[in-house]
This record gives structure tokens, C-alpha cells and sequence, in this order.
């Protein structure tokens, strides 16, 4: 009876074992593929932010807006219109 319930026990640990080892690995991958979508919308962010900024010091609230509708639309000194 009690090399049953050793085999028993150490086969219940093998599968534990190895659920938990898939769960950690999903995970793993799940968050870096999500780091990296953040990093790159978070990239667009501030190059979209860098290029209105860069257009509006050179050319007018109305300019910026014509030539890059696509931008968030600000004036000059950062409010939205």
C-alpha cells in the first residue's frame, strides 16, 4: 500500500510540476510580446509628439494641422484646439 501511494504521489508531482512549467513559459511569452507592443506604441507616442512639435515651431496652428492631419492637433503653446 505504501509504494502505491509513493508512485501515486510522485506521479500527481510530475504533472503539477510540468502544468506549472507550461504556465510559467505561456506567461512568459505572453508578457514579452506585450512589453514590446507597449514599447513600440509608446515610440510612435513620442516621435508623433517630437514631428507636431518640430512642425509647429516652424509653421502655424492651421499649417500643422493640413500638412499632418493624422498628428494630434495643437497649437502652438501645447492646448488643444
Amino acid at each position: 500500500m505504501n509504494l502505491k501511494n509513493t508512485k501515486r504521489g510522485i506521479t500527481v508531482a510530475f504533472i503539477g510540476g510540468a502544468i506549472i512549467l507550461l504556465i510559467l513559459i505561456l506567461t512568459t511569452v505572453w508578457t514579452g510580446h506585450k512589453a514590446k507592443q507597449d514599447t513600440e506604441n509608446a515610440v510612435n507616442s513620442v516621435s508623433l509628439f517630437y514631428l507636431d512639435e518640430l512642425v509647429g515651431r516652424s509653421h502655424t496652428g492651421a499649417a500643422v494641422n493640413k500638412s499632418f492631419p493624422h498628428t494630434p492637433k495643437r497649437a502652438l503653446w501645447g492646448y488643444y484646439l
